[in-house]
């Protein structure tokens, strides 16, 4: 490894950037822009523009941007494929499976910073970085060992992430004992990687946010084991996922909290009011399928790590992002819900406060089925995104982007992004589209 060595620096290690003249020919990347007929009836208000990052059936990486304002789609086509192969190369010692890369490569989310678009794989070790104007990119990459759940997007020019190894990965595949587990960031400005601080914890992060106070990273660990819950010695009754974890480390205090959780939890929002609560989506969901209903948990991280309110249903299901926002006074949640719905969730009192159904076909989990197998296409949006103090919300799926009336529970707008017919996936777990957002 060509690597500058690490540099101690208070409060932790930094390494440069690893410069690769070979890294960069793994990545197939072209981008193509072209204009998108809006709907006459979008409010200007929704006329906003969208980051969509998604993958097709073979593996292919596509980020979407798309300018409502400017009726203009430009998108990155990104074949991995090479870059799969280097990596099954060079870790030859492990049992690495293609299919299982693309799932854990696929870029998950994505955000713009000073005109450049940033884009993260669900885990991975690297970043790709698009200059919005040109056909300009770059791979940021630090170390082929590493697999980072990096944050969703940048403060102060820095990408907070937390990271471990691909041996400790297989390690966890055998016994459940903690790994190290690095806690960082990388900074746009210098090209330098940062670990602030090492601890032993789970790997397996699903998402790292720094909080909007700036003062904690929060981790959300995925179930990564099934386990089959038995009656007695000879009989099976059910299967189910096992706890996986939450950690809140204080970055002034130098202090590390952490609980365990079930249902399987993934995505943490903040409320728009009080920075120290942050919502969970408890998703009840793995590579292998549903078990059950979900679950959003409502979090006070000023001191610790404390459980302060639930919302669940028998028909809640998926729920793959969740936002926050405030309409007439209210701070609501807006959510997708398999199959074909929106649910909105009063957040003071964790109560459902609407249920949109988006069309007539509905379809109900049998009860005692698990797992459950989503469809690998689904008219279900991926994501949602409420538009403030308005009764819209820009909800995205793999052919459209809708605009909800949710006052009226009428989609008054669609606009067929995906004008060249990538054949995009959404609900199924190693090839689902990645959590769209506002650029």
């Amino acid at each position: 490894d060509k690597r500058s060595k690490l540099k101690y620096i208070e409060g932790g290690f930094i390494m440069a950037k690893y410069q690769s003249p070979e890294l960069k020919s793994l990545f197939k990347i072209e981008r193509h822009h072209y204009p998108v007929p809006v709907d006459v009836n979008i409010p200007d208000v929704c006329k906003k523009t969208v980051l969509l990052p998604a993958c097709d059936y073979d593996g292919v990486q596509y980020l979407y941007y798309i300018d409502l304002d400017k009726s203009l789609v430009i998108v990155w086509n990104v074949d991995i494929s090479l870059y799969i192969s280097h990596v099954i190369n060079q870790f030859s010692q492990f049992d690495l499976n293609t299919k299982e890369l693309y799932g854990r490569f696929a870029l998950h989310t994505s955000f713009v910073y000073h005109n450049r678009i940033y884009a993260l794989p669900a885990y991975g070790n690297f970043i790709l970085c698009f200059d919005i104007d040109s056909n300009e990119y770059e791979i940021i990459y630090d170390s082929m060992e590493h697999i980072y759940s990096f944050t969703n997007g940048a403060v102060n020019d820095n990408i907070y992430f937390t990271r471990w190894t691909i041996f400790d990965y297989f390690k966890r595949k055998s016994t459940e004992e903690d790994v190290q587990l690095d806690i960082g960031y990388y900074n746009i400005r210098s090209g330098e990687f940062c670990v602030i601080k090492s601890i032993l914890g789970p790997e397996s992060i699903h998402q790292t946010v720094l909080s909007p106070k700036g003062d904690k990273i929060i981790a959300v660990e995925v179930p990564r084991y099934e386990k089959n819950v038995e009656a007695n010695k000879n009989i099976t009754v059910s299967r189910a996922l096992q706890e996986s974890r939450i950690l809140s480390y204080d970055l002034f205090k130098n202090k590390l909290h952490m609980i365990s959780s079930d249902n399987g939890p993934a995505h943490i929002t903040f409320d728009i009011n009080d920075p120290d609560i942050g919502h969970i989506a408890c998703c009840n969901f793995s590579p292998l399928g549903c078990f059950g209903t979900a679950r959003i948990d409502k979090y006070d991280f000023e001191n610790g790590i404390v459980k302060i309110g639930t919302y669940e249903e028998e028909d809640f299901y998926r729920i793959p992002n969740h936002e926050i926002f405030e309409y007439d006074g209210e701070n609501l949640l807006a959510t997708p819900v398999y199959s074909n719905q929106v649910r909105l969730i009063n957040t003071s009192t964790m109560k459902c406060r609407k249920k949109i159904y988006l069309s007539d076909k509905h379809i109900t989990l049998e009860k005692g089925k698990v797992p459950f197998y989503y469809p690998f296409t689904d008219r279900t949006p991926y994501t949602v995104l409420p538009v403030n103090n308005t009764r819209y919300i820009v909800m995205c799926s793999i052919r459209s982007i809708d605009i909800l009336d949710f006052l009226e529970d009428k989609i008054i707008a669609k606009i067929e992004y995906n004008k060249q017919y990538n054949p995009l996936s959404s609900i199924n777990p190693l090839r689902a589209s990645g959590h769209s957002s506002f650029a």
